[in-house]
């Protein structure tokens, strides 16, 4: 255990191997699936429609899985906060969801110096995860509220589903630029 960024090419394959092994263990009970409309095809009832909004658990384990190698590499640490209900959302995800959309947020702090913590805030919608909300905020600043960045998926509807495969890697982006402490990153 390096306890060092990836800084190469070489060391990002490494990085996402190690993942990848993490999350054939944790994510085993939550399959990928292929893209449903390989030719672009959709049909109109599509829209609006989530047959199988459960599917999007994927996204939590993908979390865990790199949350498990970040810690081991000492890279990073995650804590996982459910949300109590009449419990204020965090800063991040004011004005995004209403309180019961968010079931829990794994905060991951990095080890590096003037890094930035990955935020990442199950939503639930109709008792359902439908994915993942993720901010950004400075590490070491519990009363910045940050912002968020990006919803996995932008939309969980059975039109807007593109497979699983594209949803891990935006994933996977969100934590390589932790990982890396990228400037673009910064709030």
């Amino acid at each position: 255990m390096d306890h060092l960024l990836p800084t190469t090419a070489a060391a990002v394959r490494d990085l996402l191997a190690a993942v990848d092994r993490a999350f054939a263990v944790i994510g085993a009970d939550t399959p990928g699936w292929p893209d449903p409309h390989p030719d672009g095809e959709v049909d109109d009832e599509e829209y609006s429609r989530y047959t199988d909004p459960g599917k999007y658990r994927i996204l939590a384990r993908r979390v865990e899985a790199w949350a498990e190698v970040l810690a081991e590499r000492g890279i990073a640490t995650t804590t996982v906060a459910p949300l109590v209900a009449g419990e204020e959302k965090p800063g991040w995800l004011r004005g995004r969801r209403r309180a019961d959309q968010i079931e829990r947020v794994y905060r991951v702090v990095p080890r590096a110096p003037g890094g930035h913590e990955l935020l990442c805030g199950v939503v639930i919608i109709d008792g359902e995860p439908l994915g993942l909300d993720v901010g950004v905020r400075p590490a070491g600043s519990p009363d910045e509220p940050g912002r968020c960045i990006t919803s996995i998926p932008y939309c969980g509807c059975d039109a807007c589903d593109d497979g699983s495969a594209m949803l891990v890697d935006e994933l996977d982006r969100c934590f390589l630029a932790l990982a890396q402490s990228d400037p673009a990153m910064s709030p």
